[in-house]
């Protein structure tokens, strides 16, 4: 009982489990179960390592350079740092350990490179100097290993990736496959394939390597860096149960290697792990995480960041069914906003961050986890947990508010898809007049009855105000239309707690098709799709028809659709034949036909076999809707199915080489042939064209913004003290009566109005705007947010000083709340960014020379200034007495 007593004293109150003595395996137990519920853990962060790879190229190796990269400035934020020491591959890091591949390679990037060698030359532990900080600090450190990686998946012979581990070099017939020419096509070839016990032992012999070396709080097996971990789910088929059961095994060694030198310690050593929010798609990639939780095997559970697939309620619900503690995504999210077409729906911004943290906590989740950031004012905004503080920022929301990767096929059939969609610059949706697709929005709590809820539509083509959206069976109110972009206002009572059903339909009556696919030559195929012996089947005739040889073997001309979302496909095209079975095969994220051809007959199993003379060409139309196809040949329907084959059904393959299975899973059109004719014999493709009725929209982003609805000036107890704002023939200005004493400005602004200028100083920071029509930006002309003031009336905003954070509000709503008043700077250091307030000397420094000495004195000092020609209404000015 002295051991444990000593234990918990130490982790409790010296924020270290440093303990020489063994514990027994009960006492262990509760120090495991005092570690793992009773410390405070809200937010933890991942560092992928990059501090050491791209370590900037004219700084000094320091011990002090190093932290303050990516690791000192989490103290305060962070309660829980998990390090990976860069990988592509198991146990390629930038540490020397026994068995591992020593990661030395310069980053291919002129300012930056790779410390490793160079410090581990000079005797230098780093990971030993993040553990000594983290202890210092009362943080925990966990050793965060990426099970699979697979950021070396573009490497060749010719083109070296310096991610692509020796280790991998020399057991290529461990991977999915041994290079890229054989890649499985549904998943990327430099994968580790954990059906190798070779691959299994490795794992679990790093791990032992780890805790000989360092004494860490934890293990954490990142998991999403590449979540298939199975050749089999590479194929596009279902995992095996023998697979399941080799990572239970797998697991279960793992945890009872952390036990033994936990016990041998005398502390708890934990044991996390990042995958899916849905125990449904672990499942079905060989995860069986509720047998892991079950036994006992994991204390902490983080949600990767390869896009929500389960509410956060219905995770939480899983991990505290078996008290493991659960930590949504709050990382960076991605794609960002310079992907996606230069659509001004960002979601690399402060306000997403909240709306996850919000949705997260008011969800029952124990915390965030954080990946992806390398500065300190996005950690500050992205580690706020507490409730309070989160309920009155300001929100935004997106259909899908992260994505790394499309889980279609190896994770996803068509019936789970239904609320799992994507909508980013990777995804888009293409919607049919007539037709809908529906989504699923989580919310941390219902919004206020008096909150600003807008809604902003990203339509890249398509009839202005076709698209029709509601949630809950509630309209969205459509208020404007701006070139690609509409606006709506969102009723409060249109948004719940909890998960809301949004339903977007197009309700045009008229407008141009949407051509997807229209080849001019062989070249806009994928012609190398089926290896390169296959090129030789392929040839474009002298009546402009694309032909496929069929006594070349069975061979296929492929197009990827992309990988968005169609509600309907037509594909139209000629077909003539002359010996064999010919076919077009036809998939569309979901459900898949096959439609054959032999000179005398048209067939599509099990339903379809009529005769048909297409020894002369023939005019084919398809039509897919759903798993509804209709096929008409010379304008007569021939076939009507509405139970189109599942997609993801292995057995729908089997006709098909390995290769043809990622497109069951993506929009693909193929033309080809199944080998079985006469020498010299072939199929014609002609007028070939994949293309959306007249009227069909596509969609590339929707979100929405929430501002909670505050009374600062009540709240602040702020006096107004207008009476000192003057007019001048540059706009107009007032001071306070004491620097740095809490205040605000109002300012109300006629609509359809010029640029205003507007600047708020309380002394020691300034506030500066351009108040543009429908944008606000910060000064001079960065984009802070989109204002969609279409209602003719005018706008007051409210900016407060020298309380907390400066907050701007908008007719009695929060607005925009940052440390980031109008400046950004880049660092010397490579994809890392920091935000840094306007103080009064920086923002002087920056535009001084556009005031006048009485401005001049305002900005110093405290006050407000604005400038304009004519479009300001009034201007206030507050102060706290």
């Amino acid at each position: 009982m002295n051991k444990l007593f000593l234990a918990l004293a130490g982790a409790f109150l010296l924020g270290s489990l440093d303990l020489s003595a063994a514990v027994t395996a009960e006492e262990y137990a509760k120090l495991r179960k005092a570690a793992r519920e009773e410390r405070q853990r809200k937010v933890i962060f991942n560092n992928d390592g990059c501090d050491i790879v791209y370590f900037p190229k004219d700084w000094p190796a320091t011990k002090e350079n190093f932290l303050k990269l990516r690791t000192s400035y989490l103290k305060g934020y962070c309660d829980t740092l998990t390090y990976c020491p860069a990988s592509a591959g198991m146990g390629h890091f930038t540490l020397q350990l026994p068995g591992a591949d020593f990661f030395t390679a310069n980053p291919p990037v002129k300012n930056a490179r790779n410390i490793a060698k160079e410090l581990a030359d000079a005797g230098q532990d780093y990971f030993q100097w993040v553990i000594d900080f983290c202890k210092a600090n009362k943080m925990e450190i966990f050793f965060c290993f990426r099970v699979n990686d697979t950021h070396d998946v573009r490497h060749t012979p010719q083109k070296p990736n310096i991610f692509f581990a020796p280790w991998k070099e020399k057991n290529r017939h461990l991977l999915f496959a041994p290079d890229p020419a054989r890649s499985t096509k549904n998943a990327a070839w430099s994968a580790v394939d954990f059906t190798h016990k070779e691959v299994r032992d490795r794992q679990l012999a790093l791990t032992r390597a780890v805790l000989e070396k360092y004494d860490v709080d934890g293990i954490d097996l990142d998991f999403s860096r590449y979540l298939p971990i199975f050749r089999t789910t590479g194929l596009g088929m279902p995992v095996k149960p023998e697979e399941i059961e080799m990572m239970n095994d797998l697991m279960r060694k793992t945890r009872k290697l952390l036990d033994e030198y936990g016990m041998k310690r005398g502390k708890a050593i934990l044991l996390s792990v990042v995958l899916p929010d849905s125990q449904k798609r672990c499942y079905r990639l060989g995860y069986d995480i509720e047998t892991w939780f079950k036994e006992g095997l994991i204390d902490i559970w983080q949600q990767e960041d390869c896009g929500p697939s389960a509410p956060v309620a219905e995770a939480v619900a899983l991990a505290r069914k078996y008290n493991v503690k659960y930590y949504a995504f709050n990382g960076k999210p991605y794609p960002f906003g310079a992907n996606e077409r230069a659509s001004y729906l960002n979601r690399n911004v402060d306000a997403t961050n909240v709306a996850m943290a919000h949705t997260a906590m008011h969800s029952g989740a124990d915390g965030v986890y954080l990946y992806n950031y390398a500065n300190e004012g996005t950690v500050k905004v992205a580690s706020q947990t507490d409730t309070a503080i989160l309920d009155k920022l300001p929100r935004r929301y997106f259909m899908t508010n992260f994505n790394w990767a499309i889980p279609r096929g190896y994770a996803y059939s068509p019936e789970d898809y239904e609320l799992f969609r994507n909508l980013n610059a990777f995804i888009h949706w293409q919607i049919a007049p007539g037709d809908e697709i529906n989504h699923y929005l989580e919310m941390g709590t219902a919004p206020q009855k008096n909150d600003r809820i807008i809604a902003h539509l990203d339509r890249w083509d398509g009839t202005p105000g076709a698209i029709k959206i509601e949630s809950n069976s509630v309209q969205w109110k459509p208020v404007a239309i701006d070139g690609r972009y509409e606006i709506f206002e969102v009723p409060a009572e249109a948004l719940k707690k909890g998960v809301n059903q949004v339903r977007v339909y197009n309700d045009a009556a008229s407008g141009k098709e949407i051509v997807n696919f229209q080849p001019q030559k062989l070249g806009d195929f994928e012609v190398r799709f089926f290896g390169g012996a296959a090129i030789r089947a392929f040839n474009k005739d002298k009546d402009g028809s694309f032909t496929v040889d069929n006594s070349k073997g069975f061979a296929a001309l492929v197009k990827r659709l992309g990988n968005n979302e169609y509600t309907q496909l037509n594909i139209s095209c000629k077909v003539k034949i002359t010996d064999g079975k010919g076919f077009i095969r036809i998939s569309n994220c979901g459900y898949l036909k096959v439609i054959n051809f032999t000179p005398d007959r048209i067939a599509a199993a099990p339903d379809l076999d009529k005769a048909g003379n297409f020894s002369d060409y023939r005019d084919v139309h398809i039509t897919v809707k759903g798993k509804t196809l209709t096929c008409k040949i010379d304008g007569v329907e021939v076939y009507k199915t509405d139970t189109m084959e599942s997609s993801f059904a292995p057995e729908v393959n089997k006709m098909f080489p390995d290769a043809s299975r990622l497109f069951s899973a993506a929009p693909v059109v193929m033309f080809g042939h199944h080998g079985n004719g006469q020498a010299g014999a072939k199929i014609h493709f002609k007028d070939l064209k994949v293309s959306n009725p007249a009227g069909t929209a596509e969609i590339l982003n929707i979100m929405l913004e929430i501002d909670p609805a505050i009374d600062i000036k009540k709240d602040l107890a702020l006096q107004d003290i207008s009476k000192v704002v003057k007019s001048t023939p540059r706009g107009v200005q007032g001071k306070i009566s004491k620097p740095g004493n809490v205040m605000a400005s109002e300012i109300v602004i006629e609509p359809n109005h010029k640029p205003v200028y507007w600047f708020i100083s309380d002394g020691k920071q300034v506030a500066a705007w351009t108040l543009d029509n429908h944008i606000v930006r910060k000064y001079p002309n960065y984009l802070a947010r989109i204002d969609s003031n279409r209602t003719g009336k005018p706008v007051t905003y409210t900016m407060v000083m020298g309380h907390g954070e400066p907050a701007l509000y908008r007719n009695g709503c929060i607005f925009y709340q940052t440390n980031d008043l109008g400046f950004i700077t880049w660092r010397n250091y490579a994809f890392s960014c920091s935000k840094e307030v306007y103080t009064v000397d920086k923002f002087l420094a920056e535009h001084g020379k556009k005031f006048s000495d009485a401005q001049l004195d305002i900005l110093r000092n405290g006050g407000c200034i604005a400038q304009s020609s004519g479009q300001i209404k009034s201007v206030k000015l507050f102060e706290k007495q």
